[in-house]
């Protein structure tokens, strides 16, 4: 660990342990929390929470090659069945999901004899019983490069993926796509290669399999989203930089490649997030920039090349819909106001803004799309979260900020764009940071951890520190107004002391949804090895 980077990170703490050893957090009363009775813990660097239907919740954990599958009953807190599996063997967890009424434990093992690395499921039923495994594809005996990481515990890093494992936007298809290794170190001579695996999500049934080179050279191709639709097609909008055009590729079961041009000008744009429309029209949302910029850092004895960010200037919303043949049928653009970019903004962040607004170069940086909430009058909200990422010295540091709450009416028009602020920042992939939403009686509610020096922030202001993941924190919501935009902060929990608990190793993924007013976390006792499922509920 770099030497300055620690002294850094330990006088940080230091000031953290000794503003949390006086600060007192003011709860709101809006929730009521209470625990339920303990049981012994599990000490587990892979633990998954899903909550089935309103009265149990089922939670797997790792320890080795042994799978523990509890059950609880939601009403009571408490456990009600423990089950140990340890049958799997050696294996590489891809994801963890819940699909149609049962849990998913998906991995990857690749068998020594026929050198084939392959996909294998085991389903968790809402009874609490793993059912026996299910070979998913045949396997590949190529060689797979990583497509990308998981964050386990906050001390322990992460873990790779193989497999990006997505379900169609009707939830009758899942797809697995994994990348190939290079044929080439030269990007512009590497075509890269992608596998595909579609199967039905009810069954498990496979569809079709296969790979597939890509028709540019890495160099050339900006992968914007990847999605599977309802007839078991996968779409690939990209961005292909020597035509300067944005292409819709459509992959077949039969392994051919469709290729639509779109109708669109070129800008720069990060991701997009595809949804196949109850009419078979695909919606790609995203945020476009004006530019991107790059931050160079400069080390102690003034050589470049320190620290380099690539950093997207998000100018505003962009949303298009089109047919799955590459028509555009509309398009719209939604820029953001110099008001809305410099709410919460210290005085020299809002000077260098406007200076930038003065040569239309004001934006906000590094957004993207994390949730879709499609209204019952036929109107839309979209939640956009800032997200980056530092490299320095060995050390990678990962960074989630602000919202960006924005609503459509059916008819496309903007209604609102509203700014929620947060600050967050971490070592090790996502832990206890971004968000987690539910929705209920015209209001949505963004939790999310912020650090114990903002909890006496009652108004929604911008963060005075930057909450640090793996350290504690308050459990916060933003409620938000879906008729007019306004906004409600709330303390929930302070993670110190839950009534005798505590929440240190929370992680955002792990809160539970039971109903879109009711929410539990598994607290940990301050004295004994043992756990106790934490209800909150909504007033």
């Amino acid at each position: 660990m770099n030497k300055k980077f620690f002294l850094v990170l330990c006088l940080y703490l230091f000031q953290q342990i000794t503003y949390a050893q006086d600060a007192a957090v003011k709860l709101s009363d809006k929730f009521q929390v209470s625990t339920g009775p303990v049981y012994p813990m599990i000490e587990s660097k892979f633990k998954y929470y899903f909550s089935l239907e309103p009265q149990f919740s089922i939670v797997l954990k790792r320890v080795g090659d042994q799978i523990y599958v509890q059950k609880f009953d939601n009403a009571t807190m408490a456990k009600v069945s423990e089950k140990m599996y340890n049958d799997i063997g050696s294996h590489d967890i891809e994801r963890v999901m819940e699909s149609h009424g049962n849990i998913y434990y998906i991995y990857s093992w690749k068998d020594k004899v026929t050198k084939k690395k392959r996909l294998y499921c085991r389903t968790i039923t809402k009874e609490g019983v793993m059912l026996p495994v299910k070979a998913l594809c045949p396997g590949t005996e190529s060689d797979m490069s990583i497509i990308d990481y998981v964050s386990i515990e906050a001390i322990s890093g992460a873990v790779p993926l193989r497999y990006d494992i997505t379900e169609s936007s009707d939830r009758s298809k899942i797809m697995a796509r994994y990348r190939l290794v290079k044929m080439s170190t030269n990007n512009s001579k590497n075509f890269e290669r992608f596998g595909f695996e579609v199967f039905d999500a009810a069954t498990l049934e496979r569809q079709w399999g296969g790979e597939v080179q890509m028709p540019y050279n890495e160099d050339d191709m900006n992968y914007l989203a990847f999605a599977v639709t309802k007839n078991g097609n996968v779409n690939l909008l990209a961005y292909v930089r020597s035509v300067q055009e944005f292409q819709l590729m459509v992959f077949h079961p039969d392994l051919s490649v469709t290729t639509h041009k779109l109708d669109m000008k070129p800008f720069e744009i990060e991701s997009f997030e595809i949804q196949e429309m109850a009419d078979g029209n695909l919606l790609c949302t995203g945020y476009y920039a004006n530019g991107i910029d790059i931050l160079i850092a400069m080390n102690k004895i003034g050589s470049i090349g320190f620290s380099k960010t690539k950093s997207f200037n998000n100018d505003g919303l962009i949303q298009i819909k089109m047919t799955q043949e590459g028509k555009i049928l509309d398009s719209d653009q939604y820029a953001f106001s110099i008001e809305l970019i410099n709410q919460y903004e210290n005085e020299r962040r809002k000077e260098k803004n406007n200076e930038r607004e003065a040569v239309g170069n004001a934006g906000i940086n590094d957004l993207k799309v994390v949730e879709i909430y499609s209204l019952e009058d036929g109107s839309t909200i979209i939640l956009g979260e800032q997200y980056n990422y530092q490299m320095s010295s060995g050390r990678v540091k990962h960074m989630y900020g602000d919202l960006i709450a924005t609503k459509l009416d059916s008819k496309g028009q903007l209604i609102w764009m509203k700014k929620l602020p947060k600050s967050q920042v971490g070592y090790m992939f996502k832990g206890s940071m971004s968000i987690k939403t539910t929705r209920d009686k015209g209001f949505i509610t963004l939790l999310f951890v912020d650090s114990i020096r903002n909890a006496n922030l009652l108004k929604v202001e911008h963060a005075t520190a930057p909450h640090i993941d793996g350290f504690g924190g308050v459990l916060t919501a933003y409620i938000l107004n879906e008729s007019n935009g306004e906004i409600e902060k709330h303390n929930i929990v302070d993670f110190r002391n839950i009534k005798d608990m505590h929440g240190l190793q929370f992680k955002t993924k792990n809160l539970m949804i039971i109903t879109p007013e009711i929410f539990m976390i598994e607290g940990v006792a301050k004295e004994d090895r043992e756990n106790a499922m934490i209800t909150i509920k909504m007033k």
